[in-house]
């Protein structure tokens, strides 16, 4: 037995044998020879019986590699667990009949379960808040934002909607009822005209009782479309807001997410009422405001709520915008507040402060700034200052629909989740005639043009006319004092559109 030291010795040494030696130092250590002499490497290594004893084997200098690591093992779960499930089977049969149930009846039984499933939630969630300020909403948005997921588009002028009736319910300017007839009026046109006010139908509109309307027309599972006047829901003459008597009635905590994604509408406990409306918020009510001007109300107020509607019915709204420049417009309106229109439209005199310029500027950047809409801005590079509302701004300036229809049209469906047709800009059929008379019959005498035509088209001359010739133009037509008024109205509202214009859809 050799010595237990020498052995010892001898494994200390073999351990710090280097693996991958140097042949200019290790294989020749200073301390070897008195000369130093390089090794000298042969490319064809001898047979093993040619090495001498000075030689070292080539084998040992150049070692061939491992293998960084051996290949994976298979994974034989199924086919053990395969195994395993026929391993009582009676003969052909039942291997058959094991296999038949295990692979193909059970997987499709629990994938149509998933499917189900997933279907179910959709459904159940299909109307789901995104936009909107709301801590459900922000969180949604949140954790779309973290799983990389595409937020959807929002589930949402004139004329062409009313081409859709099959998945979409229009309602015109419903809240100039409340606005210029009912008891909680804010427009001074028929304050000392009660006769009018009863003749036209609306003397007991409320804004509560025209959105509990629009519930009652979202609850028929279409999606409900409203053209309406921002001017309508903001006071005039910069007077400040305070929230309308009848929504003091709409609770904190009614019309809950829950509630809403479960039934849709804007989750208001809705009061019966006839279709048109026409419900009183009390007699007392009523007897007051015959003897004075309901507005200003005394009700509190929302701190930068510039309309009458409390912000909580507001954010279930996904509101776009139409505008036009004050030199088409203001004219147009003047138009029916004089004969031979007057006789229908009952509209006299002309009032410049109904343009509703203000009002709009107004209701659009508390809407901005408070995330109802924006900041990214549709088919814009603009954009627009304010907290992320999941919704994009969508605005349509008239003059550019005019120009190109098509286009435009296809950007706003676009935007807020309708498919666009070619045949929605064509309505030459008795019936959507018909449909588009019932609808603007309350506003008799505004909308003759809309009437009449059949179809949206590009128009021909896009070359606008210089403000000299528009101005010679309202001289002809209406004298120089009505033509004077118009220009100072136009002159007073053109830098809101202005402002607004910057927003517009580009195509």
């Amino acid at each position: 037995m050799e010595d237990v030291a020498m052995q010892a010795a001898e494994t200390l040494q073999t351990g710090h044998i280097q693996p991958h030696p140097s042949a200019r130092h290790d294989i020749n250590p200073s301390t070897s020879a008195s000369l130093k002499e390089p090794v000298d490497l042969q490319d064809d290594p001898d047979a093993a019986s040619d090495v001498d004893e000075d030689e070292v084997p080539v084998s040992l200098l150049r070692p061939t590699p491992r293998r960084p690591q051996m290949p994976p093992l298979p994974d034989l779960r199924f086919e053990q667990s395969y195994l395993a499930s026929i391993k009582d089977a009676k003969g052909w049969r039942g291997v058959t009949f094991i296999t038949i149930r295990d692979q193909v009846l059970m997987p499709l039984v629990q994938g149509m379960a998933w499917t189900l499933i997933v279907a179910g939630w959709r459904y159940a969630n299909r109307d789901t808040k995104l936009a909107g300020q709301s801590v459900g909403a922000r969180l949604r948005r949140w954790w779309w934002g973290v799983n990389d997921w595409n937020i959807p588009e929002s589930k949402w002028q004139k004329t062409v909607f009313m081409t859709r009736r099959d998945t979409l319910q229009t309602i015109h300017e419903p809240f100039g009822d409340a606005y210029y007839y009912g008891p909680e009026r804010m427009g001074r046109r028929f304050e000392g005209d009660e006769e009018a006010r009863q003749k036209s139908g609306f003397a007991e509109s409320t804004y509560r009782t025209i959105l509990d309307r629009i519930e009652r027309e979202s609850s028929e599972g279409k999606r409900v479309l409203i053209k309406d006047m921002a001017q309508y829901l903001v006071p005039p003459f910069n007077q400040h807001a305070h929230l309308a008597p009848s929504l003091l009635k709409v609770k904190r905590g009614v019309g809950t997410e829950e509630e809403l994604n479960s039934k849709g509408g804007l989750g208001l406990k809705t009061v019966p009422s006839a279709r048109d409306s026409a419900v009183s918020i009390s007699d007392a009510s009523h007897e007051t405001a015959a003897k004075k001007p309901p507005f200003p109300y005394d009700t509190p107020s929302e701190p930068g709520n510039p309309t009458v509607v409390p912000k909580e019915i507001l954010e279930r709204f996904h509101f776009t915008f139409l505008i036009r420049h004050p030199s088409h417009s203001i004219p147009s309106y003047y138009r029916c507040c004089i004969e031979p229109l007057l006789e229908r439209t009952g509209f006299a005199p002309f009032m410049p402060e109904e343009a509703g310029y203000r009002e709009l500027r107004q209701m659009f950047d508390f809407l901005k700034g408070n995330g109802f809409v924006g900041p990214s801005v549709c088919s814009n590079d603009l954009k627009a200052e304010g907290p992320e509302s999941g919704l994009e701004i969508c605005l349509i300036d008239a003059d550019d629909l005019l120009d190109d229809p098509e286009g435009i049209m296809r950007r706003y469906c676009q935007s807020v989740g309708i498919d666009f047709e070619p045949e929605m800009l064509i309505w030459d059929d008795k019936k959507a005639h018909e449909f588009a008379r019932s609808q603007f019959s309350k506003w008799d005498g505004f909308h003759d043009d809309a009437i009449n035509s059949k179809d949206l088209k590009p128009r021909q001359h896009k070359h606008s006319k210089t403000p000299a010739q528009m101005y010679s133009e309202w001289v002809e037509k209406y004298g120089r004092e009505a033509a004077d008024m118009i220009q100072r109205t136009v002159d007073e509202n053109v830098a809101d559109y202005e402002y607004l214009k910057q927003f517009a859809i580009h195509v």
